[in-house]
């Protein structure tokens, strides 16, 4: 057994989850590397102070943002079967609306800068700018 290997059998270990074969490996691992052994106290100390921290609720209103999606699911397991087909139809071509859109914004951006270098500039409508930013 490895150190890693041990590492991630400590939880286990402590919590006396492991097969009798594996726990008997441990311990023998243990006993060979004191190192290890006193990563372990450490650890099982770090447990210990982990589980007197009082529980915190979460400072975010999980329920508020989960409701209306709870009962948009509902509402749509009463309809029937047909309903449920045309409101699933409905929103595969909306996502399919938006991923044209996004696809032809960006053959346009692509075909706007290809094509960008073709452009003629009429030198007095665009003025240069110096170093400092100011309009010469």
């Amino acid at each position: 057994m490895t150190a890693d290997e041990a590492r991630a059998l400590y939880s286990d270990y402590l919590e006396d989850a492991l097969d009798p074969a594996t726990r008997d490996a441990m311990q023998a691992f243990l006993a060979e590397r004191p190192e290890s052994a006193a990563e372990l106290i450490a650890f099982e100390r770090t447990l210990a102070l982990v589980r007197r921290l009082p529980p915190r609720e979460p400072s975010l209103d999980l329920w508020r943002e989960f409701a209306p999606r709870m009962a948009e699911y509902q509402a749509e397991r009463r309809m029937s079967l047909g309903q449920r087909v045309r409101l699933n139809w409905l929103r595969m071509l909306s996502q399919f609306s938006a991923g044209l859109i996004l696809w032809t914004h960006a053959l346009a951006s692509r075909t706007h800068a290809r094509l960008e270098r073709y452009l003629l500039h009429d030198p007095l409508t665009h003025f240069q700018r110096n170093d400092l930013g100011e309009m010469g």
